[in-house]
């Protein structure tokens, strides 16, 4: 049973009632120094984790109903200051000031606008070769594009990178190895077969990586290992003698294949998730201001701001402070980070965040805790379904009080990532003057979970995200799981071509 929208949820044969959101652990104002370090902290992490820990005598349904546990695991998550009550004017001086973390990318787009309004436009339909590069999957296809009708997808193929649990960056040597294992072999076959017609295909691309001002790609976000093309993290040095255009390392390893392509006839997206936001470029005109926010593996934004874009970058922030339970958890990843916007509001580690609270809060000896240490490595589902109070999966569970303790600690992870995320989004429309801003929605943990999403919008206390239906043909949607980073890189070639 679930629902955001019930007043009260019925538990067992107890008929205790409690409220459906779980608990909202209580945010805490904490001092920094100018580093942003909390003051005083704790010498190890299980000095400060300890102060989870609840009596175990609230879980015996006998001797605690279910509102006293869940007051105790709301009095457990506030000893450790779990949410850092940031307004969004903070956020917005943060971004202004490129404090915290912050480093955005601007870039213009007042071409791919102008195409876009230009009413001759509106008859004209073009042919793209799109690819859209994930962090553990690639999407292609070929399709035809208009700024008022649905994209027509032709061809499509798809290629898993990576495992979408896994840890370890796709590595690879040179520029020429990293294309290798990116392009799906039925899209270079379809675009050879657009070359040897004589016509040069319009080809878009879009990557799950920042592209800089000279068509290179800046970092690759911990996502590869090629230091030919890009240094792994924002900050670190290049450690390649040249820098390498995505553009012409892509046209220069399919040169190899024989395929000749031109650099002119290739656009490139400033990262996915400026691609997110153009796959609902039709629907610009309906808001004055808008943007694009990415929740899934991790996490990012985009808004447009009058003719320019602006790729916020804002997955590297630091401007929440992170406390013991994030960094012990990000600290004991295969390779080790530290918390950001990002690991505390996606999905990248919210599993393991889940499963190292609620050791804290059983007990390592827990039969609870060996049910999840069994449940394999991915607990980013259970989550969200415990989150919402959906105890289906745990059938073997007969106690009340430990399936809604679990359900009170999901919630309340996920209550703390959508209070951040609502607060990211409004600070970044502060910063731009345009504090009504709508920002599109993408990413598996909105797209797959609804309620998430009106999560947010209720702790911004509007409709800041928006989950739209992606403009594609009824006739072709159907083919394929499409995500709108993929959609979203057709319009940005399509829009490039008609404005040239």
């Amino acid at each position: 049973m679930s629902g955001l929208e019930d007043q009260s949820l019925q538990i067992g044969e107890q008929g205790a009632t409690v409220s459906p959101d779980g608990p909202s652990f209580p945010a805490v104002s904490t001092q920094t120094d100018a580093a942003g370090v909390v003051s005083n902290p704790e010498s190890t992490y299980d000095a400060v984790l300890q102060r989870l820990a609840i009596d175990p005598s609230m879980l015996d349904p006998k001797e605690t109903d279910l509102g006293t546990l869940n007051r105790a695991i709301e009095a457990a998550f506030g000893r450790i200051n779990f949410v850092d009550d940031v307004e969004p004017e903070v956020v917005a001086g943060n971004f202004t000031r490129r404090e915290k973390g912050f480093s955005p990318v601007e870039f213009p787009i007042s071409n791919q606008l102008r195409a876009l309004r230009n009413p001759e436009n509106a008859a004209k339909t073009v042919d793209v070769h799109a690819l859209s590069v994930g962090g553990t999957n690639v999407l292609a296809g070929r399709g035809k594009y208009s700024t008022t009708s649905k994209l027509a997808l032709n061809e499509f193929s798809s290629k898993v990178l990576r495992p979408a649990n896994s840890k370890e960056p796709l590595r690879c040597t040179t520029a020429s190895e990293y294309w290798q294992k990116v392009l799906p072999e039925e899209f270079v076959e379809s675009l050879r077969r657009a070359a040897d017609s004589g016509k040069s295909p319009r080809v878009s691309l879009s990557l799950a990586y920042p592209i800089d001002a000279q068509g290179c790609i800046a970092h690759f976000a911990d996502k590869v290992d090629c230091p030919e093309l890009a240094p792994r993290g924002a900050g670190v040095e290049r450690s390649s003698e040249r820098k390498i255009s995505a553009v012409a390392s892509f046209c220069e390893y399919l040169g190899t294949l024989g395929i000749k392509i031109s650099q002119n006839e290739v656009s490139i997206c400033p990262n996915d998730t400026v691609a997110t936001a153009f796959a609902f470029s039709q629907k610009f005109a309906e808001h004055d201001n808008v943007g694009a926010m990415i929740i899934g593996t991790g996490s990012n934004a985009f808004v447009v701001n009058g003719g320019k874009g602006v790729n916020t970058e804002c997955g590297h922030s630091n401007c929440f402070r992170a406390t013991a339970l994030d960094e012990k958890v990000c600290a004991n990843q295969p390779e080790p980070f530290n918390p950001s916007f990002e690991s505390m509001v996606s999905g990248k580690v919210m599993g393991e965040l889940f499963r190292e609270a609620v050791t804290n809060v059983f007990g390592e000896s827990h039969h609870a805790v060996k049910w999840l240490n069994a449940h394999g490595d991915d607990l980013l589902p259970t989550i969200i379904h415990l989150a919402f109070n959906d105890t289906s999966m745990l059938h073997d569970h007969d106690n009340p009080n430990e399936r809604m303790g679990l359900c009170f600690i999901a919630h309340g992870i996920c209550d703390r990532a959508a209070k951040y995320a609502a607060s990211m989004l409004q600070g970044l429309a502060v910063a731009h003057g345009e504090p009504r801003t709508v920002f599109f929605a993408d990413g598996s943990l909105i797209t797959k979970n609804p309620k998430f999403c009106e999560l947010i919008n209720r702790h911004a206390g509007r409709k800041i995200l928006v989950v739209e239906d992606l403009p594609v043909d009824n006739k072709t949607s159907g083919k394929v799981n499409l995500d709108a980073s993929f959609v979203g890189t057709f319009a940005w070639g399509g829009l490039e071509e008609l404005a040239a």
